[in-house]
């Protein structure tokens, strides 16, 4: 089997259409916008997504795993992150002086980041 011909699909990544399909939500809604950007923002590229999407007026980026969260922030984002997955307790204090903001579902997990936070000196949101 001649795998080129296999997977004939390709993609085309507009980010100015991204940007005009945000502002419209920001328009149509008057509410502040999250863009989700997990899975390489399902693979259109987290940083250019996140950069479009925020220029058109998205005020959050939402990601799934801390490591999304953090090349954001190599990419030079500082707009508010939301981690919406789990946070490996060892990596709370990190999460915390990036200035991600964690989601919980227990009270074992609010405990961890309370804990992070002192040690850190930080807030956790």
């Amino acid at each position: 089997m001649n795998t080129q011909t296999a997977y004939s699909t390709w993609v085309e990544i507009d980010l100015g259409a991204i940007e005009n399909n945000i502002r419209q939500i920001v328009h149509l809604t008057s509410t502040q916008v999250m863009a989700v950007v997990k899975a390489n923002a399902y693979g259109h590229g987290a940083v250019p997504v996140a950069r479009a999407a925020l220029h058109a007026g998205a005020t959050w980026c939402g990601v799934a795993r801390i490591e999304e969260a953090l090349e954001l922030r190599r990419g030079g984002l500082d707009c508010p992150v939301l981690l919406l997955g789990y946070t490996p307790p060892q990596r709370l204090v990190e999460a915390l002086y990036e200035g991600i903001s964690l989601t919980v579902w227990n009270t074992e997990q609010i405990e961890q980041a309370s804990q992070a936070a002192t040690r850190s000196g930080r807030t956790a949101h």
